[in-house]
């Protein structure tokens, strides 16, 4: 199953095409008809669902973030997340969001900080539960990780996917 045009849609500008790519996303996956791990190689995935919080209009909030929380226990995806730019774009958006997307945000982040073999090994299905949890301190990139005299996300684009992967990524440090 081609499930790229279906992510891109996903960022898509307006509202009612990016609703209809998650719900058909969250769909397959309470149907068993994608895996868990049939999407976490997808990194454009992970890029929309965190920009999804940077259009103006910001329905499904809880649903997104689950889904990314959903996502995180996967170790790949986890690794995925963290080098989008996850944590410190869910780490800023937690203060701006309900509380009771506070928990879910925090869930998230504990999934990102786990150590890879500390995650299940088993595989992972996709349900709609809210977790509660508490956060742990945001992660430091190592050193070497940033390029002296450079940005946070400053890299040099390879590709037309790789171009628009870098411009969606510097917008996620202003959620909401």
């Amino acid at each position: 199953m081609e499930l790229a045009p279906l992510i891109k849609k996903i960022g898509h500008p307006l509202v009612e095409i990016r609703i209809r790519a998650l719900k058909n996303i969250i769909c397959k996956l309470d149907h068993s008809l994608i895996s868990v791990a049939d999407i976490v190689q997808e990194k454009m995935l992970f890029v929309y669902l965190l920009g999804w919080f940077n259009f103006p209009e910001v329905p499904m909030q809880e649903e997104v973030l689950e889904l990314v929380t959903t996502l995180s226990k996967h170790p790949s995806a986890a690794q995925m997340l963290r080098d989008v730019g996850a944590v410190d774009f869910l780490t800023q958006l937690s203060p701006k969001v309900e509380p009771r997307l506070r928990a879910v945000i925090d869930g998230a982040l504990d999934q990102l900080f786990l150590l890879p073999d500390l995650l299940p090994s088993h595989t992972i299905v996709y349900t709609c539960t809210t977790q509660a949890t508490t956060s742990t301190a945001p992660g430091v990139p190592e050193a070497g990780e940033i390029p002296p005299n450079t940005s946070y996300f400053h890299t040099r684009a390879q590709s037309e996917e790789d171009a628009l992967f870098h411009k969606i990524k510097g917008t996620l440090l202003s959620p909401l």
